[in-house]
């Protein structure tokens, strides 16, 4: 499964998912769906959670942005705000 998901990420170009983030998350009605989408690419591809971040801080309002990094921390891109190193 995750190499499938690998594949359609390398597939796809970066425009279609920067369109496809903000898309799905906008559709979706509640946080924890939003989440889990997230979640979904992360289990596949964790080592591209800051790249899917910058996807989705691009394409959703402030007040999203924010409820989805309480949850999800770890897809703060590097350098903005609320960023924190893990280790």
């Amino acid at each position: 499964h995750k190499q499938i998901m690998r594949n359609a990420w390398d597939l796809t170009p970066p425009e279609v998912w920067g369109e496809f983030f903000p898309w799905a998350l906008n559709s979706l009605p509640m946080l924890q769906q939003r989440v889990r989408l997230i979640k979904t690419f992360l289990w596949a591809m964790p080592e591209r959670a800051q790249h899917i971040g910058m996807m989705v801080a691009v394409g959703v309002d402030d007040v999203m942005w924010r409820r989805i990094t309480l949850e999800l921390p770890e897809i703060i891109p590097r350098g903005a705000a609320g960023w924190e190193r893990y280790y």
